[in-house]
């Protein structure tokens, strides 16, 4: 399955690491550009484009 989180606040935060937990493909975005994903330093994060692409 895949999903869009729009947003990477704390909520959007805990959506994507859901959802990347349950094998979903995630895109995730948010407009800042300064966002901290410390709190998602386990999971295996791609900071590409290929989401509508495959």
């Amino acid at each position: 399955m895949r999903a869009a989180v729009v947003g990477l606040g704390v909520e959007g935060k805990k959506a994507t690491k859901s959802l990347l937990d349950n094998n979903w493909h995630v895109y995730a975005t948010d407009l800042k550009t300064d966002i901290d994903l410390g709190d998602l330093e386990d999971l295996k994060l791609l900071s590409d484009n290929t989401f509508f692409y495959k």
